[in-house]
């Protein structure tokens, strides 16, 4: 399964373009969107974009899209990850919205304490999770604020569960690939300064993470 993964669009019309690109160009058979579609709203600019791509797709609001922005992804031709779990081919798909408190006072800030229950109503084993924040100590890193920037809840998760892939957002500055244990971290970077990530997984990653062939993962900045 070849996954593109974007992330932090921000209302930006170029990036409808460069998917389009991307599209042609690497041939994905998915397309996941961690967050931050709008920048502040319009909700309805959300819906339009994600309908604008024509294949299966699977996204979560960030902390700059108003929390009604989970209606428009419902309404659209997306799959709403937000504390809910979607199977495609044999892997399940786990998603969170929003972020964790910020210094900003964004539209979208959740509690420590309901992103863990929450997610602990839908996570399974060997999941793929689709998240705006972070996880804690994971591609969570602003050069003026330092490292540790994640969710503390979202790391718990990881370690109880053991998600095959993690991707997310939020942090522009923190793009990159980290392995830990049985799972890859991927940040693609912000998709309106064209960055985007490939994520190839053997379709029987889903049932056995000890294969000799393991996820990969290349970031294209264009």
């Amino acid at each position: 399964m070849r996954i593109l993964a974007i992330t932090d669009i921000h209302g930006s019309e170029s990036v409808k373009y460069a998917v389009r690109e991307w599209l042609d160009m690497f041939k994905p058979e998915i397309v996941t969107i961690s967050g931050d579609i709008t920048n502040f709203g319009p909700p309805s600019w959300a819906r339009k974009f994600l309908d604008a791509i024509p294949l299966p797709k699977f996204a979560v609001p960030g902390n700059c899209d108003p929390p009604n922005v989970i209606e428009e992804i419902k309404k659209s031709k997306a799959k709403c990850l937000h504390f809910s779990r979607e199977k495609y081919k044999d892997f399940e798909f786990v998603g969170l919205g929003g972020s964790i408190s910020t210094p900003f006072g964004t539209p979208f800030e959740l509690e420590e304490e309901e992103i863990y229950n929450e997610l602990k109503k839908v996570i399974v084993p060997r999941a793929i999770i689709v998240s705006h924040t972070p996880a804690k100590g994971h591609l969570d890193s602003i050069p003026s604020r330092g490292s540790g920037l994640g969710s503390v809840s979202l790391l718990r998760i990881v370690k109880e569960y053991q998600p095959i892939l993690f991707i997310s957002g939020h942090i522009h500055e923190s793009v990159g690939v980290e392995r830990d244990g049985k799972t890859v971290f991927v940040n693609p970077g912000p998709a309106k300064n064209n960055m985007c990530a490939i994520i190839d997984i053997p379709d029987a990653y889903s049932k056995n993470v000890d294969m000799k062939t393991e996820i990969k993962v290349d970031l294209i900045s264009q």
